[in-house]
């Protein structure tokens, strides 16, 4: 769920990238280290059910 007020789709707050529905980062594997280590540097996005 996402503002549609245009100024929030490209801004939604100060540290948050705009909002997204899917993005894939890695692809499918059993390496949880870099899947941690993906997850923690991921930006925070403007989806208001972040």
């Amino acid at each position: 769920y996402v503002s549609t007020i245009p100024k929030n789709l490209e801004h939604p707050c100060a540290n948050c990238t705009a909002p997204y529905g899917y993005r894939n980062v890695m692809a499918l594997n059993t390496d949880t280290y870099r899947f941690s280590s993906e997850v923690s540097r991921a930006a925070v996005s403007g989806n208001l059910d972040a």
